[in-house]
Protein backbone atom coordinates (compact mmCIF):
# COMPACT_ATOMS: atom_id res chain seq x y z
CA UNK A 1 0.00 0.00 0.00
CA UNK A 2 1.59 3.28 -1.18
CA UNK A 3 0.93 6.93 -0.36
CA UNK A 4 -1.32 7.36 -3.40
CA UNK A 5 -3.60 4.65 -2.06
CA UNK A 6 -4.06 6.52 1.22
CA UNK A 7 -4.89 9.74 -0.62
CA UNK A 8 -7.69 8.05 -2.51
CA UNK A 9 -9.21 6.42 0.60
CA UNK A 10 -12.20 7.84 2.42
CA UNK A 11 -12.10 8.91 6.07
CA UNK A 12 -13.95 5.79 7.24
CA UNK A 13 -11.45 3.57 5.41
CA UNK A 14 -8.50 5.41 6.94
CA UNK A 15 -10.01 5.08 10.43
CA UNK A 16 -10.56 1.36 9.88
CA UNK A 17 -6.99 0.90 8.67
CA UNK A 18 -5.66 2.53 11.84
CA UNK A 19 -8.15 0.86 14.21
CA UNK A 20 -7.07 -2.59 13.00
CA UNK A 21 -3.58 -1.70 14.20
CA UNK A 22 -4.67 -0.41 17.60
CA UNK A 23 -4.51 3.32 16.76
CA UNK A 24 -7.17 5.66 18.21
CA UNK A 25 -8.65 8.06 15.64
CA UNK A 26 -11.15 10.09 17.66
CA UNK A 27 -11.65 13.71 16.48
CA UNK A 28 -8.93 13.49 13.83
CA UNK A 29 -9.28 15.16 10.42
CA UNK A 30 -8.39 13.48 7.16
CA UNK A 31 -5.06 15.29 6.99
CA UNK A 32 -4.10 13.91 10.40
CA UNK A 33 -5.35 10.46 9.46
CA UNK A 34 -3.19 10.46 6.34
CA UNK A 35 -0.11 11.34 8.38
CA UNK A 36 -0.87 8.58 10.88
CA UNK A 37 -1.38 6.04 8.10
CA UNK A 38 1.98 6.97 6.59
CA UNK A 39 3.68 6.58 10.00
CA UNK A 40 1.97 3.24 10.65
CA UNK A 41 3.01 2.03 7.20
CA UNK A 42 6.64 3.03 7.78
CA UNK A 43 6.69 1.27 11.16
CA UNK A 44 5.00 -1.80 9.68
CA UNK A 45 2.70 -2.18 12.70
CA UNK A 46 0.94 -5.56 12.86
CA UNK A 47 -2.81 -5.99 12.55
CA UNK A 48 -4.58 -6.71 15.85
CA UNK A 49 -1.51 -6.24 18.11
CA UNK A 50 -3.52 -7.10 21.24
CA UNK A 51 -5.00 -10.27 19.65
CA UNK A 52 -8.47 -8.91 20.41
CA UNK A 53 -9.86 -10.31 17.15
CA UNK A 54 -8.04 -13.60 17.33
CA UNK A 55 -10.32 -16.59 17.39
CA UNK A 56 -10.24 -18.37 20.74
CA UNK A 57 -10.86 -21.65 18.96
CA UNK A 58 -7.76 -21.14 16.81
CA UNK A 59 -5.65 -20.13 19.82
CA UNK A 60 -6.80 -23.15 21.82
CA UNK A 61 -6.09 -25.44 18.87
CA UNK A 62 -2.54 -24.11 18.74
CA UNK A 63 -2.05 -24.78 22.45
CA UNK A 64 -3.44 -28.30 22.21
CA UNK A 65 -1.17 -29.08 19.25
CA UNK A 66 1.88 -28.62 21.51
CA UNK A 67 0.65 -31.14 24.10
CA UNK A 68 1.39 -34.88 24.16
CA UNK A 69 -2.37 -35.64 24.38
CA UNK A 70 -5.24 -34.37 22.26
CA UNK A 71 -7.46 -32.84 24.97
CA UNK A 72 -6.67 -32.73 28.71
CA UNK A 73 -10.34 -32.22 29.60
CA UNK A 74 -11.42 -35.60 28.20
CA UNK A 75 -8.30 -37.69 28.72
CA UNK A 76 -8.84 -40.51 31.25
CA UNK A 77 -5.23 -40.94 32.40
CA UNK A 78 -5.33 -38.26 35.08
CA UNK A 79 -4.99 -39.36 38.70
CA UNK A 80 -4.64 -37.86 42.17
CA UNK A 81 -1.57 -40.04 42.76
CA UNK A 82 1.30 -37.53 42.96
CA UNK A 83 4.13 -40.01 43.58
CA UNK A 84 5.71 -39.16 40.19
CA UNK A 85 5.09 -35.41 40.24
CA UNK A 86 8.23 -33.35 39.42
CA UNK A 87 9.83 -32.14 42.62
CA UNK A 88 11.69 -29.22 41.00
CA UNK A 89 8.59 -27.04 40.68
CA UNK A 90 8.89 -23.98 42.97
CA UNK A 91 7.46 -20.52 43.59
CA UNK A 92 10.07 -19.09 41.24
CA UNK A 93 8.54 -21.07 38.37
CA UNK A 94 5.12 -19.59 39.19
CA UNK A 95 6.50 -16.05 39.35
CA UNK A 96 8.47 -16.42 36.11
CA UNK A 97 5.39 -17.70 34.33
CA UNK A 98 3.05 -14.97 35.63
CA UNK A 99 5.56 -12.18 34.94
CA UNK A 100 5.86 -13.40 31.36
CA UNK A 101 2.15 -14.00 30.76
CA UNK A 102 0.37 -11.14 32.51
CA UNK A 103 1.01 -7.46 33.17
CA UNK A 104 -0.77 -7.66 36.54
CA UNK A 105 2.39 -8.93 38.21
CA UNK A 106 5.36 -6.69 38.84
CA UNK A 107 8.19 -6.46 41.35
CA UNK A 108 6.04 -4.69 43.93
CA UNK A 109 3.20 -7.19 43.66
CA UNK A 110 5.50 -10.17 43.95
CA UNK A 111 6.73 -8.91 47.29
CA UNK A 112 3.15 -9.10 48.60
CA UNK A 113 1.94 -12.05 46.53
CA UNK A 114 0.10 -13.55 49.51
CA UNK A 115 -2.33 -10.63 49.44
CA UNK A 116 -3.17 -11.15 45.76
CA UNK A 117 -6.55 -12.54 44.78
CA UNK A 118 -5.16 -15.63 43.08
CA UNK A 119 -3.23 -16.62 46.19
CA UNK A 120 -6.33 -15.99 48.32
CA UNK A 121 -8.24 -18.41 46.10
CA UNK A 122 -5.65 -21.04 46.89
CA UNK A 123 -5.38 -20.36 50.62
CA UNK A 124 -9.17 -20.24 51.03
CA UNK A 125 -9.54 -23.70 49.49
CA UNK A 126 -11.24 -22.83 46.21
CA UNK A 127 -9.22 -25.49 44.34
CA UNK A 128 -11.69 -28.36 44.40
CA UNK A 129 -9.62 -30.95 42.53
CA UNK A 130 -6.11 -31.36 41.15
CA UNK A 131 -5.05 -34.37 39.11
CA UNK A 132 -1.84 -35.40 37.36
CA UNK A 133 -0.90 -37.06 34.07
CA UNK A 134 2.72 -38.10 33.59
CA UNK A 135 2.23 -38.34 29.78
CA UNK A 136 4.68 -41.23 29.45
CA UNK A 137 8.09 -40.25 28.12
CA UNK A 138 6.96 -36.83 26.91
CA UNK A 139 8.97 -33.73 27.81
CA UNK A 140 6.08 -32.26 29.79
CA UNK A 141 3.52 -33.55 32.26
CA UNK A 142 -0.02 -32.23 32.63
CA UNK A 143 -2.22 -31.18 35.52
CA UNK A 144 -5.98 -30.72 35.46
CA UNK A 145 -7.92 -28.77 38.09
CA UNK A 146 -11.32 -27.42 39.06
CA UNK A 147 -11.61 -24.09 40.87
CA UNK A 148 -14.73 -22.82 42.59
CA UNK A 149 -15.90 -19.25 41.76
CA UNK A 150 -15.29 -16.65 44.43
CA UNK A 151 -18.71 -15.10 45.01
CA UNK A 152 -21.21 -17.00 42.86
CA UNK A 153 -22.60 -20.51 43.13
CA UNK A 154 -22.03 -21.02 39.39
CA UNK A 155 -19.68 -19.74 36.70
CA UNK A 156 -20.81 -17.60 33.80
CA UNK A 157 -21.11 -20.89 31.85
CA UNK A 158 -23.62 -22.16 34.48
CA UNK A 159 -21.21 -24.76 35.81
CA UNK A 160 -20.14 -25.23 39.42
CA UNK A 161 -16.41 -24.94 38.71
CA UNK A 162 -13.95 -23.43 36.29
CA UNK A 163 -11.96 -26.19 34.61
CA UNK A 164 -8.34 -25.69 33.66
CA UNK A 165 -5.12 -27.47 32.75
CA UNK A 166 -1.46 -26.55 32.70
CA UNK A 167 1.71 -28.20 31.42
CA UNK A 168 5.03 -28.36 33.28
CA UNK A 169 8.42 -29.29 31.87
CA UNK A 170 9.66 -32.32 33.78
CA UNK A 171 13.36 -31.47 33.66
CA UNK A 172 13.13 -27.85 34.87
CA UNK A 173 9.70 -27.35 36.47
CA UNK A 174 8.92 -24.57 33.98
CA UNK A 175 5.24 -23.90 33.19
CA UNK A 176 5.00 -24.10 29.40
CA UNK A 177 1.29 -23.51 28.75
CA UNK A 178 -2.09 -23.35 30.45
CA UNK A 179 -5.76 -22.83 29.72
CA UNK A 180 -8.91 -22.08 31.75
CA UNK A 181 -12.59 -22.02 30.80
CA UNK A 182 -13.15 -18.61 32.42
CA UNK A 183 -13.49 -15.44 30.33
CA UNK A 184 -9.84 -14.45 30.76
CA UNK A 185 -8.43 -17.96 30.72
CA UNK A 186 -7.29 -18.13 27.12
CA UNK A 187 -3.93 -16.53 27.92
CA UNK A 188 -3.35 -19.16 30.62
CA UNK A 189 -2.59 -16.64 33.37
CA UNK A 190 -5.95 -16.07 35.05
CA UNK A 191 -6.38 -16.19 38.82
CA UNK A 192 -7.80 -19.73 38.64
CA UNK A 193 -4.69 -21.08 36.91
CA UNK A 194 -2.52 -19.20 39.41
CA UNK A 195 -4.45 -20.68 42.34
CA UNK A 196 -3.95 -24.19 40.95
CA UNK A 197 -0.22 -23.51 40.52
CA UNK A 198 0.04 -22.39 44.15
CA UNK A 199 -1.86 -25.53 45.16
CA UNK A 200 0.67 -27.73 43.36
CA UNK A 201 3.63 -25.85 44.85
CA UNK A 202 2.20 -26.33 48.36
CA UNK A 203 1.95 -30.10 47.95
CA UNK A 204 4.63 -31.99 49.86
CA UNK A 205 5.79 -35.41 48.72
CA UNK A 206 5.44 -37.95 51.53
CA UNK A 207 7.95 -40.58 52.46
CA UNK A 208 7.13 -44.28 52.13
CA UNK A 209 6.30 -44.55 55.83
CA UNK A 210 3.96 -41.54 55.79
CA UNK A 211 1.42 -43.09 53.43
CA UNK A 212 0.28 -42.63 49.84
CA UNK A 213 1.18 -39.55 47.84
CA UNK A 214 -2.35 -38.58 46.86
CA UNK A 215 -3.64 -35.05 46.53
CA UNK A 216 -6.57 -34.37 48.83
CA UNK A 217 -8.66 -31.22 48.94
CA UNK A 218 -7.84 -29.05 51.91
CA UNK A 219 -10.72 -27.79 54.05
CA UNK A 220 -11.69 -24.22 53.34
CA UNK A 221 -10.69 -21.72 56.00
CA UNK A 222 -13.98 -19.83 55.91
CA UNK A 223 -17.68 -20.58 55.67
CA UNK A 224 -19.28 -21.24 52.30
CA UNK A 225 -22.14 -19.01 51.08
CA UNK A 226 -25.62 -20.50 51.48
CA UNK A 227 -29.10 -19.38 50.38
CA UNK A 228 -30.79 -17.00 52.82
CA UNK A 229 -33.72 -19.39 53.32
CA UNK A 230 -31.45 -21.94 55.02
CA UNK A 231 -29.20 -19.41 56.76
CA UNK A 232 -29.16 -19.83 60.53
CA UNK A 233 -27.87 -17.00 62.71
CA UNK A 234 -26.31 -17.95 66.02
CA UNK A 235 -24.20 -16.28 68.65
CA UNK A 236 -20.71 -17.66 68.97
CA UNK A 237 -19.08 -18.62 72.28
CA UNK A 238 -17.00 -15.80 73.66
CA UNK A 239 -15.41 -14.77 76.90
CA UNK A 240 -14.17 -11.50 78.30
CA UNK A 241 -12.64 -10.23 81.50
CA UNK A 242 -14.99 -8.41 83.88
CA UNK A 243 -13.75 -5.39 85.84
CA UNK A 244 -13.85 -7.58 88.96
CA UNK A 245 -11.27 -9.91 87.45
CA UNK A 246 -13.78 -12.73 86.81
CA UNK A 247 -14.08 -14.25 83.33
CA UNK A 248 -17.61 -14.07 81.92
CA UNK A 249 -18.57 -16.65 79.29
CA UNK A 250 -21.38 -16.12 76.79
CA UNK A 251 -23.22 -19.32 75.95
CA UNK A 252 -24.09 -20.44 72.43
CA UNK A 253 -27.79 -20.19 71.59
CA UNK A 254 -29.56 -22.09 68.83
CA UNK A 255 -31.54 -19.15 67.53
CA UNK A 256 -30.53 -15.54 67.80
CA UNK A 257 -33.02 -13.36 69.62
CA UNK A 258 -32.10 -9.73 70.02
CA UNK A 259 -34.60 -9.40 72.89
CA UNK A 260 -33.22 -12.30 74.87
CA UNK A 261 -32.00 -11.37 78.33
CA UNK A 262 -30.40 -14.68 79.37
CA UNK A 263 -27.65 -14.95 76.75
CA UNK A 264 -24.89 -14.36 79.30
CA UNK A 265 -24.19 -16.58 82.26
CA UNK A 266 -22.63 -14.94 85.32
Amino acid sequence: MDSGTFDSMKVNDLQEFLAKRGITTTNLRKKDLLQLCEAVKSLDLPVDPDFARQSTAVDLKQKLSSLPISDPFVDENFTNDFSEVPTNFTLFDIFNYLLHKTSDYDKKKLRAYKSCEDYRLFIDGHVESLTFNKCGDAEVCLFRAKVKPTQKDKTYCCTKFYQLWFAIKKSTGEVTSAYCTCIGGMDGACRHVSAALYELEAYEIKSVTDGENKWMKRPRSHDCPVPIKILKIVKANCCFLHSSGVFIVACLVDDFNECAQTDILF
